[in-house]
């Protein structure tokens, strides 16, 4: 994963040279209703969708006025595509308070490994021996088309019942599930 792109560009400069080609853009994606694959690519490969994506790992790690920076760039081109980027973005912080290995797997060693979520915790995680078992229909996601893999915002089930946490709200969690193992609902209208 190149974290600054193939040629090196920061990713300030890469959001730059990528702003012609995103306004070129702007009408098909509003149509769609998604980035045109060729400039999801474009923008992967630059490492905008893991600006955050921590230093340990390989990362950028941006500081928050250059991510800022970055996001304000996009948007100027398209606003969908800086909203999308930074959605990315978000996702890549989720690293910093995995493991390793795990991190690794989703934004390393997935070709262009992009997270597309849902916020409200509609799914169920059942637990099972080794994890979860997780089930259930979650909103349209911001990026969803071309994310590799999906965070299911899910309440934590346990013998058939909410888990629930010390302060008595029930325990929910977002479980990182390849995008090849859910179905994509086109429910965005």
């Amino acid at each position: 994963m190149a974290m600054t792109g193939s040629e090196g560009r920061s990713p300030l400069e890469a959001a730059r040279e990528l702003a012609p080609k995103i306004r070129a853009c702007a009408d098909e994606i509003e149509a769609e209703r998604e980035l045109p694959r060729a400039l999801f690519e474009a923008l992967a490969d630059a490492g905008l969708f893991q600006l955050a994506f921590p230093r340990v790992l390989g990362g950028s790690e941006l500081d928050l006025p250059t991510y800022i920076q970055v996001i304000e760039e996009l948007g100027k081109a398209d606003a969908s595509t800086g909203w999308i980027v930074n959605q990315g973005g978000i996702f890549a912080t989720y690293a910093a308070r995995m493991p390793r290995d795990v991190a690794r797997s989703i934004w390393v060693d997935t070709p262009r490994g992009v997270v597309a979520n849902s916020p409200a915790p509609t799914c169920k995680a059942v637990v099972v021996p080794g994890g979860y078992r997780v089930t259930g229909r979650q909103g349209f996601s911001t990026g969803c088309r071309h994310a590799a893999w999906v965070a299911a915002h899910s309440q934590v089930v346990e013998n058939g019942q909410v888990r629930v946490l010390e302060d008595g709200q029930p325990e929910a969690r977002y479980l990182f599930v390849p995008v090849s193992s859910a179905e994509l609902l086109d429910t965005w209208h």
